[in-house]
């Protein structure tokens, strides 16, 4: 995620938004005069510039949800057969249905598409406070990373030795804060970088909240036992984001799939858990910083998906909606009033889905036709009556 962030912003896409945005953030900033402050009040921002786009996503996935009984008329059809023939028939009239609608599935995915790199673009700003809040150059930060190196863990306090690589700073600018913020160490590294850089100390965010330092790095624990405490952040910023997923699936509607599909359900299952692990490593080996600001984009992004639900809520349907599309599917007489209660010679069976529902009246009563019911009086309770063979006499046994 770093090195996509990185680049966008190196190959010039967001250079000017990112401009903008980090004016706003200074002035956030300066408002609340502590960084982690600032970060929620901006994560909020962010969630309602980026709305509108979730609220085209919202309609495409209300207008999917309308489809529902007429997707499941076709599933229910190819119900319990799972070779790769019929699920790719299923599949082609599920599509063939789509297009009919006017509905595309692709038309959900890119109000996504469009906020990926806003988020991407949001991430490098947040982890660059240097840059778009203090407006320290490129040439400004270079000279500052040289002077660390330079001054090294000998004469600076808290210098990580894994910052310092073959004689390069391979910190992040939030690291670089978490350095300089102490007033010595910021004298040290001023005095060093001459007239290159002009920054004042009162100018640096304040990473301080309730006596912890969110510029610190959680895997830095096995260097220094005594922080153990920041060990919190990756494991709260699985949690948070965990139960994001969950309980954002819950609030939107999630298109139908085939129950058969062992190993599609596997894999659903396994994202479930593979996205929270993946933010949880970053979060270990980042900032604390970063880790919180993740919990405020899951938290914000639970009460959005409630938002969302309250302003364009899912349709209900019935049974008898269900039951509705799939004779209409076939091309049957829509009835609603059908009941559900059948009636087999005297038996009655309640049932949703019927491969041969023109064998019912519109009473729910079994009315097959006449070669079906000239087939029929061959049954009997325990199967079918093939009719007695003839006897061979006893010599013919023998």
């Amino acid at each position: 995620m770093e090195f996509i962030s990185f680049n966008l912003v190196r190959m010039g896409i967001f250079d000017g938004i990112l401009g903008i945005f980090g004016k706003l953030l200074a002035f956030i900033d300066s408002l609340t005069g502590n960084y982690l402050l600032t970060i929620l009040l901006f994560a909020v921002l962010a969630k309602i510039i980026t709305f509108p786009l979730s609220i085209k996503q919202q309609k495409s996935q209300l207008k999917q949800a309308k489809l529902r009984p007429k997707e499941m008329a076709i599933r229910n059809k190819y119900k319990g057969r799972t070779d790769q023939v019929t699920q790719n028939k299923m599949n082609q009239e599920v599509m063939d249905l789509y297009q009919k609608e006017g509905y595309s599935p692709l038309s959900g995915c890119l109000p996504l598409l469009i906020q990926l790199p806003i988020i991407f673009g949001l991430y490098e700003l947040i982890r660059n406070p240097l840059r778009y809040i203090c407006g320290v150059s490129e040439k400004g930060l270079t000279a500052i990373k040289e002077a660390i190196v330079a001054l090294g863990p000998d004469k600076l306090s808290h210098v990580n030795p894994n910052h310092i690589k073959n004689d390069k700073f391979a910190g992040t600018e939030l690291d670089i804060i978490g350095i300089i913020q102490d007033k010595g160490n910021f004298d040290q590294v001023m005095e060093q970088v001459g007239d290159k850089v002009s920054l004042a100390f009162d100018s640096l965010p304040n990473f301080s909240f309730f006596g912890f330092d969110l510029s610190v790095v959680p895997q830095d624990v096995f260097s220094d036992w005594s922080l153990w405490i920041y060990l919190v952040i990756p494991v709260v910023t699985f949690l948070s984001m965990f139960l994001s997923m969950k309980i954002t699936k819950k609030l939107s509607y999630q298109p139908a799939q085939e129950a058969a599909s062992a190993d599609m359900g596997c894999s659903m299952k396994l994202m479930d858990y593979m996205m929270p692990l993946m933010s949880t490593w970053i979060a270990f080996i980042v900032p604390s910083l970063l880790g919180v600001y993740w919990m405020f984009n899951s938290l914000l992004g639970i009460l959005q998906s409630w938002i969302l639900r309250k302003m364009y809520p899912a349709p209900v349907f019935s049974a008898a909606d269900y039951k509705a599309a799939e004779r209409e599917y076939k091309g049957k007489r829509v009835d609603k009033n059908l009941p559900d209660e059948r009636v087999v010679e005297g038996k009655k069976y309640v049932s949703l889905h019927h491969i041969d529902d023109e064998d019912y009246d519109e009473n729910g009563v079994y009315a097959p036709k006449q070669e079906e019911k000239k087939d029929a009086s061959k049954q009997t309770k325990k199967g079918f009556d093939l009719g007695t063979p003839e006897l061979k006499d006893d010599e013919d046994r023998k």
